[in-house]
């Protein structure tokens, strides 16, 4: 570059090229830049998710006997693991507060606050 061109550019905003950079090669924000889309998937972690679903499938009169044979031995060992299997499958409830409010003039009433 010139003396000239050096001069010219001082204070300039850098030129933005057509693949979303500035003259010096950083990204601008014009342009996503390189990897995954935001929300989408990791490879490895999406076939992760396959192989097991795919391993749970085939498999589910085997855990079904294993349970079973758990239950028989220790079943709160057995309600255990069903209620840790259950997280992966249903949905968690929210959690709640019920009081009874209420004086001697009235009869109490149902109080149910939602925890956040």
């Amino acid at each position: 570059m010139s003396d000239e061109a050096i001069k010219e550019s001082a204070g300039k905003p850098p030129e933005t090229a057509t693949d979303g950079r500035d003259s010096m090669g950083r990204f601008d924000g014009t342009v996503p830049g390189p990897g995954r889309p935001k929300g989408s998937a990791n490879v490895a972690t999406a076939q992760a998710r396959e192989a097991f679903e795919a391993f749970v499938t085939n498999n589910t009169q085997k855990m079904q006997a294993l349970f079973d044979r758990v239950a028989v031995d220790d079943p709160d060992k057995a309600l255990d693991l069903l209620a840790k299997l259950a997280e992966f499958v249903l949905p968690k409830l929210a959690r709640t507060e019920t009081t009874l409010s209420g004086d001697s003039e009235r009869p109490p009433a149902l109080v149910i606050k939602r925890a956040r």
